[in-house]
């Protein structure tokens, strides 16, 4: 999405004052996360699935995994980005982080105790609770100054190692259902030598990628979309 509609949205997202930006991002989020989130509660608590009542699909959310999500969640960043964001000083952002932790804790236990449709609503990706945490954790993180090459290109792989450890769960018995009703130590274990083998994979994966897309990304590099950015100075 990054190379063919995100200079687009680039041209949207910077042709709106501070005032129209801001609104856009309050209408977009109650039309794609609030209202999805909705019908996955009223799903789960009837145990019907609501066919065309869904902004995003007819027939559902697909979970968060879709276009409409992504592109939702891209706005937002370029909304944070644009206006420099920084809601709150790095202490209280903490605390906040946690009590959205354990509200979809919560969530989460009682949606255990419903009929559900699919995943449960409390971890799909386009719930509004889910958003607010990933705003925080990155308003978090981006509040520290620092610089390392090792996590720069480890950045790269998140995408590629997400794709390759869900095909790897979901088709290789890794023994993870054993290993978490056994000793906590050997979880421990388990989780840490799985995890460095799907970054290693991702990793080889990622420059066989790049060796292959290299030329190609590097025409679309020389390309130029002129942005104008007089609008955003207005209040």
């Amino acid at each position: 999405m990054d190379t063919n509609v995100s200079p687009y949205i680039n041209v949207l997202l910077t042709s709106l004052s501070r005032k129209a930006l801001r609104n856009f991002i309050i209408i977009v989020f109650l039309l794609f996360s609030v209202w999805p989130i909705i019908v996955d509660l009223t799903q789960e608590v009837f145990d019907y699935q609501w066919f065309g009542l869904s902004p995003i699909g007819a027939w559902g959310n697909q979970q968060g995994f879709n276009i409409v999500n992504f592109i939702l969640l891209y706005c937002i960043g370029g909304w944070l980005r644009l206006n420099e964001v920084s809601i709150l000083p790095r202490k209280r952002n903490f605390i906040w982080i946690m009590v959205v932790v354990v509200l979809l804790f919560g969530w989460s236990l009682v949606c255990s105790h419903l009929y559900k449709q699919g995943m449960r609503s409390s971890w799909v990706y386009h719930n509004p609770l889910v958003i607010i945490y990933s705003v925080l954790l990155f308003l978090f993180f981006n509040s520290l100054h620092f610089t390392n090459r090792f996590i720069n290109y480890l950045a790269k792989l998140v995408f590629l190692c997400f794709l390759i450890h869900s095909g790897v769960i979901a088709n290789v018995d890794i023994g993870i259902s054993r290993v978490c009703n056994g000793n906590i130590l050997v979880m421990l274990a388990h989780y840490m030598v799985f995890s460095i083998a799907m970054i290693a994979v991702s990793c080889i994966a990622y420059e066989f990628y790049n060796l292959i897309t290299k030329r190609f990304f590097s025409k679309l590099d020389n390309k130029e979309i002129p942005y104008r950015f007089n609008n955003l100075q207005k209040k």
